[in-house]
């Protein structure tokens, strides 16, 4: 699902405008752009109708102003964006996105949201600029980045682009990928209840994707209440026929790649068409199965690990749940490092506690923090994690980042009704394991003037 990058047709205003000039008000979250997202979008030829009806929408001046993706977990929800977000920037229309995050803060913040929005619209738009500008001179704006929701949008968008109306661009779209990682119901509640009260006078219009979750479900279908101010896609309404020709298409590539990648190491007439096929039935209708296999397949000996995976999904069971699929590849790629059989007790323990922390901690983890934190040595913390290499990035060496490669996966471990019971994690507990480790820590590293700052002893100022 590798997409081009297209030319960067994008406004900037002065440099010296962009320092002191009270745009740092705004606290923006600069890794939430497109530019900081993965490279990986929609592989051309694929979906062709969903981007063909978004590209179609953002041309169309009567189109209802706000667009809503929803698709399951893993159906491809956040590649359709990126590569919608990279032909808005190469045509010049992106007014700037945001990438949401459960596991980083300021990308799981609401609150971020509007106000890097406004930022990036600013330096897209100038007439948008200069009326940001000058309206965060005001001293009453300072804390604008603390605001609620719907203040700031009145504040940052209603306001501002009503004062700039006669010349702001009306071609702009604003994007918000994965909003049902946002931390707070309440607050995405809010966010969507102005936006949609709001939409029809804005000159610029907003692609949402999320989750079906109910707090953002219960707002687009409420459209009574916003006089039809929205359209909705499920991408689970898409014939199956189609997503089936799509993953096809997804599997035979990087396989191809693969092959490539090996030389001589793998026959010429690999794969076989069956085996992709295969493949694509057992994917369904969710990519991240195929980009899962693919990683699971790419990371050693492709020719052994295609045809386990092929023959662990020989069919398709009629009626399953739409999860049924990814979770099978779950259970298949954890299986052996939980196999009693081929690991010890104290291994499968310490790699389902690493995998808990990892989970638990809504933020980024270092290597060297994990090991921290459950007391163990790095090495043996990157041991037990290489083990499940093709469902968490684990640094190759060195101590770096380590994060799962999708929220379905964490999903599917704290589902006790998908995940069998020697891989099920109790999150609630694992967040109790982790609150006493880290109490542990505390009890044995803090002491007093842990930093050596020097101090005064008394009033009579005796340095100390």
């Amino acid at each position: 699902m590798n997409d081009v990058h297209g030319d960067q047709k994008i406004y900037h205003a002065p440099v010296s405008n962009y320092h002191g000039d009270g745009l740092t008000t705004l606290q923006h979250v600069p890794t939430a752009d497109i530019r900081a997202q993965s490279q990986e979008g929609c592989l051309p030829g694929t979906r062709v109708m969903v981007l063909d009806g978004l590209r179609e929408w953002s041309r169309d001046q009567n189109a209802p102003h706000v667009y809503w993706l929803v698709g399951a977990a893993g159906a491809g929800k956040s590649a359709i964006a990126r590569s919608f977000a990279r032909w808005l920037n190469a045509e010049g229309i992106l007014g700037g996105s945001f990438f949401c995050h459960r596991q980083t803060t300021n990308r799981a913040d609401i609150k971020s949201i509007v106000r890097t929005l406004a930022c990036f619209l600013s330096r897209q738009d100038p007439s948008y600029h200069s009326a940001l500008i000058s309206a965060l001179q005001n001293p009453h704006l300072s804390d604008v980045a603390n605001w609620t929701v719907d203040l700031q949008i009145d504040t940052l968008f209603v306001d501002l682009l009503g004062t700039a109306s006669r010349s702001i661009r009306k071609d702009l779209v604003l994007i918000i990928d994965a909003l049902d990682e946002c931390g707070s119901p309440d607050e995405t509640r809010a966010l969507l209840t102005k936006l949609l009260s709001v939409s029809s006078v804005l000159p610029v219009k907003w692609f949402i994707t999320s989750r079906p979750e109910r707090h953002i479900r219960e707002k687009f279908e409420n459209q009574t209440s916003y006089a039809n101010a929205s359209l909705v896609f499920r991408l689970h309404d898409i014939e199956k026929e189609i997503v089936a020709e799509d993953i096809t298409l997804y599997i035979r590539y990087h396989l191809d790649d693969i092959r490539r990648n090996h030389g001589a190491r793998i026959p010429d007439d690999w794969p076989q068409s069956r085996d992709v096929g295969q493949l694509a039935e057992s994917a369904g209708t969710l990519f991240i199965f195929a980009a899962t296999a693919i990683k699971y397949i790419a990371d050693d000996d492709p020719v052994t690990r295609l045809r386990k995976l092929t023959s662990s999904h020989s069919s398709v069971v009629p009626g399953r749940p739409l999860t049924g699929s990814i979770d099978d590849m779950y259970k298949f790629i954890l299986a052996d490092a939980f196999d009693p059989e081929k690991r010890d007790a104290d291994e499968i323990a310490l790699t389902r506690r690493a995998i808990a922390t990892i989970l638990t901690v809504y933020e980024p983890l270092l290597l060297s923090t994990i090991a921290s934190l459950l007391y163990e040595p790095v090495e043996r913390i990157r041991s037990c994690l290489d083990r499940v290499h093709a469902v968490i990035l684990v640094p190759p060496k060195g101590d770096d980042i380590v994060t799962t490669f999708h929220v379905s996966f964490a999903d599917f471990l704290g589902t006790s009704s998908r995940a069998p019971e020697n891989m099920f994690l109790d999150l609630a507990l694992a967040q109790g394991d982790l609150a006493r480790q880290t109490l542990k820590i505390m009890n044995t590293e803090l002491r007093f003037n842990i930093s050596g700052c020097r101090f005064i002893a008394n009033r009579r100022g005796i340095d100390i």
